[in-house]
């Protein structure tokens, strides 16, 4: 055999031995799904006259701690011990302070555990001990939505706080004696609580210190509960209003001769200028009661500073309002808004008050036949309402001619023209609701969009059994939305905790309201039912 034909027979020999002997990885398997479980603790859990000063929990897994802040251990120790992962151990070192004489705690570690792998959680998984000669069995428990959507809220702080210690400054100087949080699904216990009577109290614990900042989100209970009783506790969580009716939140002014004041619930006062000069106003109101109050000049002072009078039934103070640097006149712009309905208004909106505008500024056309519409009005100084029975079909313009309008600075409108198609009525669906109703407050009865922003669409205010027609709803999935209106404001009314009200009760239709075009729904509702059943 030649050198060549070795070398071949050799390179053969040695492929066919690394190919046998290559390792291929395996491909995939069985995905650990299973949270750790515990094997033994030491001491054990629910373990009697408690005098350790450490907590050993061993596990069939490696674990870790994924979220420190999720355990909460109740009630509060004046140092927290503390608590570490050591492979298979989850350790708990008491510190300075050892646990109280004869009371009963609960580590509640939540979903805070995990295995090392797949980070499976060990769900709410607590341990139990007690330093006296028995454990308390009470417990408390119930669920937190918010007050305005009614939506579950997770992570709230819930705190008992003994009733007979309880002052109204309590919640803001102490912890609760007893603590837990609330789960995804907005529900929570307390457990292992002794025989007494506490006040429940819940926030939005925002800066982690356990107590209570008046700016958190809140949630209480007006009268005390004793642990011997059983029955859930609803709580509503809402934002606390940090200001009284009629309080200037802020002032400014970007334009020349364009002043602005935000109020919080502006209720009964006046903002007027010192020197009497000619202005025009106008409110726009804006979300969580928060209005605002514009005022522009007619005649500009050399001045950049303005002085303002603010009066109300209380009191009366004078407030200086200084034009930004380099400031210049707003923008002059007209803007004409169609229907989104066919009984809506056609709308003609000035971004800066106008003097004088009439129908004789307004081409207004049926294709190229000029109209005369049914109904023209001036709502104020920038707003003005047109309305004309529009036919299907039918193309409809408004025009206004360039440098038709002047506005009270002497500027000079550009030219608009637009194009209105009428709505066609069987594009829409009718919502028919036959509401019964006997209770004491005005409802107000809501068709809100089925959205995070949830939108309202129609809205209507009851007293008694009723019908309520609503006409021209777009085809989709709508949400019926009902607030108990107690005051009779026609407005939801948030809670105020220093004052003990709370907020006014919101409740939903569980089941969405399917609208389709050209189709009429009819719902039966019973509103006192729906009141009552949370």
């Amino acid at each position: 055999m030649n050198i060549r034909l070795r070398y071949v027979v050799l390179f053969s020999i040695l492929s066919l031995i690394f190919s046998c002997a290559q390792q291929v990885a395996p491909s995939g398997g069985i995905k650990d799904e299973n949270p750790p479980k515990v094997l033994s603790s030491k001491p054990l859990n629910k373990t009697i006259n408690f005098k350790a000063e450490k907590i050993t929990i061993k596990f069939d897994e490696y674990v870790q701690i994924k979220d420190p802040s999720k355990i909460v251990i109740s009630p509060l120790l004046k140092d927290k011990p503390t608590i570490e992962a050591n492979g298979k151990l989850i350790e708990i070192t008491f510190n300075k302070t050892l646990p109280e004489p004869n009371t009963t705690y609960t580590i509640n570690f939540g979903n805070s555990i995990v295995d090392n792998n797949e980070g499976n959680p060990l769900e709410n998984f607590s341990y139990v001990f007690a330093t006296g000669d028995f454990l308390d069995s009470n417990y408390v428990k119930g669920q937190i939505k918010n007050a305005f959507n009614a939506k579950p809220e997770k992570d709230i702080l819930v705190g008992l706080y003994k009733s007979n210690q309880f002052t109204d400054t309590t919640v803001f100087k102490f912890y609760a004696n007893y603590f837990s949080k609330s789960k995804e699904d907005g529900s929570f216990i307390i457990e292992n609580l002794p025989n007494d009577s506490f006040l429940l109290f819940a926030f939005k614990d925002q800066n982690s210190d356990n107590k209570y900042q008046k700016t958190e989100l809140v949630a209480f209970e007006n009268k005390p509960l004793k642990t011997e009783e059983i029955k859930p506790k609803k709580l509503l969580l809402f934002e606390p209003n940090n200001y009284k009716p009629n309080t200037i939140i802020d002032t400014l002014s970007k334009n020349i001769g364009k002043y602005q004041f935000v109020f919080y619930k502006n209720e009964n006062c006046e903002i007027r200028p010192s020197s009497n000069k000619e202005h025009y106003s106008n409110w726009t109101k804006g979300p969580k009661n928060l209005d605002t109050l514009t005022l522009y000049f007619k005649q500009i002072n050399d001045s950049s500073s303005e002085e303002f009078i603010y009066t109300n039934t209380d009191t009366s103070f004078k407030i200086n309002i200084k034009t930004k640097n380099k400031a210049r006149y707003q923008n002059f712009s007209l803007n004409i808004i169609g229907q989104s309905i066919p009984t809506d208004s056609i709308q003609i909106v000035s971004s800066v008050p106008i003097d004088t505008l009439t129908i004789n500024n307004i081409d207004f056309k049926e294709d190229t036949i000029k109209l005369n519409p049914l109904y023209f009005k001036q709502i104020n100084n920038q707003k003005w309402l047109l309305y004309h029975p529009l036919k299907e079909g039918k193309n409809y313009t408004i025009a206004i001619e360039d440098s038709s309008i002047q506005n009270i600075y002497n500027q000079y409108n550009k030219s608009i023209n637009t194009l209105i198609t009428p709505k066609n009525t069987k594009e829409f669906g009718t919502l028919n609701i036959i509401g019964n109703y006997n209770g004491k407050e005005q409802l107000i009865v809501q068709l809100v969009e089925n959205n995070a922003d949830e939108k309202v669409i129609k809205e209507y205010t009851i007293v008694k059994n009723t019908t309520i027609k609503l006409n021209y709803i777009l085809p989709g999935q709508y949400l019926l939305k009902v607030i108990q209106d107690v005051n009779y404001n026609s407005r939801w009314d948030n809670g105020n905790y220093e004052k003990q009200i709370q907020p006014e009760l919101v409740v939903y239709k569980n089941e969405p309201i399917i609208i389709k075009a050209n189709w009429d729904i009819d719902q039966t509702i019973d509103f006192d039912k729906l009141i009552n059943n949370l």
